[in-house]
């Protein structure tokens, strides 16, 4: 994930690039001003990738300290998970040699 994160600019930059890139020389537009248009909508989409990228990685920075106060939570019992195979009195905490 985390290298995804990182090229999240240079993605979203060329892919608005091309598609604007396509569009002015479909319409007909000059080759020079097709150029400006797609280097215009690199740096844009480029800029806002870098803005997109720095909130990313601050939350997966984050995440780890989540995810370690949640297994304090699991070790401490709070959540508990079904064995497969479990019978319902082992679930319900009734042992084998206790009878009613």
């Amino acid at each position: 994930m985390k290298s995804f994160v990182t090229q999240i600019p240079t993605i979203l930059g060329a892919m608005a690039a091309m598609i604007v890139a396509f569009l002015s020389l479909v319409s007909g537009t000059a080759a020079e001003t097709c150029f400006t248009k797609a280097g215009a909508a690199f740096l844009v989409f480029a800029g806002f990738g870098l803005v997109l990228r720095y909130a990313l990685q601050e939350a997966l920075e984050q995440a780890p300290a989540a995810r370690a106060d949640n297994s304090d939570e699991e070790e401490n019992g709070a959540l508990d998970m079904v064995v497969p195979g479990a019978s319902v009195a082992d679930l319900l905490g009734k042992g084998a040699n206790e009878k009613n």
